[in-house]
């Protein structure tokens, strides 16, 4: 078994918003929430009862979470919080699956990087061999640009209002990955070189997620279940596209109505309820969260025009399916070695602080280097923190 590069792994995916994130835009796949990268790796450091005591003191009553530490190629800790949707019993558990918004980046390279493995597509091929009618300077732009976010696409949701999202076939008004190639056939202006550095951009990984597609001659979710979502285990994985979503998922969660404050009253009733107390601490848990979350004014709301968009934000994701993940990385069951290396590696080196390769924002210090991603979206907050 090869040792992982990401020697340390945390999610935290929650189904309702961390303090904060409701200032997040709701379009943006890659917004972290405040906070969440500062939990992250606060407690992923400290040993087990203390790791269990922290997360428990850092995640607000009103959310439902899963949370996972992985060293040395183990897990060492891995626990589940709170109910999966407001006004239904459902308790969160291992195999309820979170809304991974950006992390599902690492998950699109996987996919371009098998493609790579399997010699139908190479990483200085350019958008213009799989898609005519591109203006010139963005039909030059390679697959390694979009890989590393060193392309000048713009950023799809600033040009493709949300209110202007076009009616599906379900019914439902949102976009999709062929209305954003539609979009760079139309539009001409890109933004400015973004250098060596890169400039994150969502844009960049529907456009792989696009190319993948075409260099494998499928469905972008059926390449990504074939090639890298079944090999890995990830039996629960799914990819939110069209009308279809994961049969377990939790439900994200936005303030709806005023906010009653917290009743405490209530749940100081609740909790001293021996009746209640004797069906155990998670259900407990979870019933507080319920009526913390009605105090609060918060429904279910977790979708918008750019939730189904292929490839940035589009994957679905339990704890048990992230932790079989990162035994597949170790176990070489996905990518090979060599693309393993590439994918954990910044474009141009070490040198500078900040680098992206391949979903990972990869920065330096005195502890060397660590991997992390992480992204928000309405109602979920997630993040991967590495050593």
């Amino acid at each position: 078994m090869r040792k992982s590069p990401v020697l340390a792994d945390l999610l935290l995916g929650l189904a309702v918003l961390l303090l904060g994130v409701a200032a997040c835009p709701t379009h943006a796949q890659g917004v972290a929430a405040p906070g969440a990268f500062d939990v992250a790796v606060d407690v992923a450091m400290v040993p087990d009862q203390s790791l269990r005591g922290r997360v428990q003191l850092v995640l607000p009553p009103h959310v439902g979470a899963a949370v996972m530490v992985r060293t040395d190629g183990e897990t060492v800790f891995k626990e589940v919080y709170g109910s999966r949707k407001r006004g239904e019993p459902a308790l969160v558990k291992a195999s309820t699956a979170f809304r991974l918004a950006s992390a599902t980046k690492p998950f699109t390279a996987a996919a371009a990087l098998k493609l790579v493995e399997t010699y139908k597509l190479q990483l200085d091929d350019r958008l213009g061999r799989f898609f005519d009618g591109l203006p010139d300077e963005t039909a030059a732009i390679t697959v390694e640009q979009l890989l590393t976010h060193r392309s000048r696409l713009p950023f799809y949701y600033r040009r493709m209002a949300e209110a202007d999202a076009p009616a599906q076939p379900d019914g439902e008004r949102y976009y999709t990955a062929a209305e954003v190639l539609q979009w760079l056939r139309r539009d001409e202006e890109l933004l400015p070189d973004p250098g060596a550095i890169g400039r994150y951009n969502d844009t960049n990984y529907v456009a792989l997620a696009l190319v993948v597609e075409a260099a494998a001659g499928k469905p972008f979710e059926d390449y990504l279940r074939e090639a890298i979502l079944e090999p890995a285990g990830m039996d629960g994985a799914a990819v939110l596209a069209g009308d279809s979503e994961p049969a377990e998922r939790a439900y994200g969660h936005n303030r709806v109505r005023g906010n009653e404050g917290t009743p405490r009253a209530a749940i100081e009733k609740l909790t001293g309820d021996e009746r209640v107390r004797a069906l155990g601490a998670k259900v407990v848990s979870a019933l507080v969260q319920q009526v913390v979350m009605k105090s609060r004014g918060y429904d279910v709301d977790d979708q918008s025009g750019y939730s189904r968009m292929r490839g940035d934000g589009c994957v679905y994701a339990a704890i048990d399916d992230l932790e079989a993940w990162f035994e597949a990385l170790d176990a070489g069951r996905v990518l090979s070695e060599a693309s393993l290396m590439r994918m954990t590696s910044p474009a141009g080196g070490w040198e500078t602080r900040g680098r992206y390769s391949c979903g990972w924002t990869i920065e330096t210090g005195d502890g060397g280097p660590r991997l992390f991603n992480g992204g928000a979206t309405r109602g979920f907050c997630v993040g991967h923190v590495g050593p």
